[in-house]
């Protein structure tokens, strides 16, 4: 009876090592880093102006109300900033 029980807590031990090993050998990690990546990317481009756009006249017709305005407080103020 005893080595029944110490055989079975071991396999549990076991299953934590072998759910971190799955976890890192498989896609998820990377595809967890290119997401994480695009997201930065994406929020970075927040920043650069679009060419040819008078950003100043585009965010205060955006601020004045309606429904883009709505948006543009649900998108943290990106639309206004007429972003790449």
């Amino acid at each position: 009876q005893v080595s029944a029980r110490a055989s079975s807590s071991s396999p549990q031990g076991s299953n934590n090592n072998s759910f971190s090993e799955n976890f890192f050998n498989s896609n998820l990690p990377n595809k967890l880093l290119s997401l994480l990546v695009l997201i930065a990317i994406s929020r970075a481009g927040v920043y650069i102006p679009l060419p040819g756009v008078d950003t100043k006249a585009f965010g205060d017709s955006v601020t004045q109300g309606g429904l883009l305005s709505y948006i543009d407080t649900l998108s943290g103020g990106s639309i206004s900033k007429v972003g790449v």
